[in-house]
């Protein structure tokens, strides 16, 4: 934990995938299904991977804003044409769906938030589309104040207007929202840019170069905040 303070926090924007619910490594699990359907027909899955890996980058980069199962598919589609590999859409987004709808909550995140919301307006603020966030929210038992998604906004975070639409609906000054995630640039340094304050939820324990406020789990987050109160 680099820094250990928050400043009169009012309220609360907290992301979804990788914060409150464990989608592991879903590119990972993607490369394990090319492994799966098409090791018979190719010899190349790790070229596969790549060109999948490399085109999705590219479109995600363009100034078009794209739903994620439009973007996975459209690099799904591309890969397959150049290398003359069978197009299958219905399985692939069978495997896209079951990956971000299927996967469990962190242990504790439902009560966490529960609990926060005693506290302060809590709203989700997730780079997700609708349809498979709503169903995972459902699915998984959370209930937010607000739900801001990437769909709704027509952009993906770190974009600003992510951040400035939070605030609006929380009715709360920048300084005084805490964005909470998992992402150092799209959570954390979004944020920080918009003159939010924030929590890195560093699940992987992963190197910290950042002067932020890093915890290894959602769940210690109560423990922080109650400080502020």
């Amino acid at each position: 934990m680099k820094k250990e303070s928050l400043f009169l926090v009012k309220a609360i924007a907290i992301d979804y995938y990788g914060t409150l619910v464990d989608v592991g490594h879903p590119f990972l699990e993607i490369r394990k299904w090319f492994t799966s359907t098409y090791n018979d027909s190719t010899d190349d899955i790790n070229g596969i991977y790549i060109s999948f890996m490399k085109e999705h980058a590219r479109l995600l980069f363009d100034k078009e804003f794209y739903l994620g199962q439009v973007l996975l598919m459209n690099s799904y589609k591309k890969t397959c044409d150049k290398y003359n590999i069978k197009f299958m859409p219905a399985e692939f987004n069978r495997l896209i769906i079951n990956l971000f709808t299927e996967s469990p909550a962190f242990l504790g995140a439902q009560r966490t938030i529960e609990n926060l919301r005693k506290h302060y307006p809590v709203l989700l603020l997730t780079n997700a589309d609708n349809q498979i966030l709503y169903k995972s929210i459902e699915k998984q038992g959370f209930k937010f104040d607000y739900i801001v998604s990437s769909e709704d906004m027509r952009c993906n975070k770190p974009d600003i207007k992510l951040f400035q639409r939070a605030c609006e609906l929380l009715h709360t000054p920048a300084e005084h929202v805490v964005m909470i995630g998992d992402s150092l640039t799209d959570d954390v340094q979004g944020a920080m840019s918009y003159g939010m304050q924030s929590i890195w939820i560093n699940t992987n324990d992963s190197m910290d170069k950042e002067s932020v406020l890093q915890l290894s789990s959602v769940c210690d987050i109560e423990s922080i905040l109650c400080k502020t109160r």
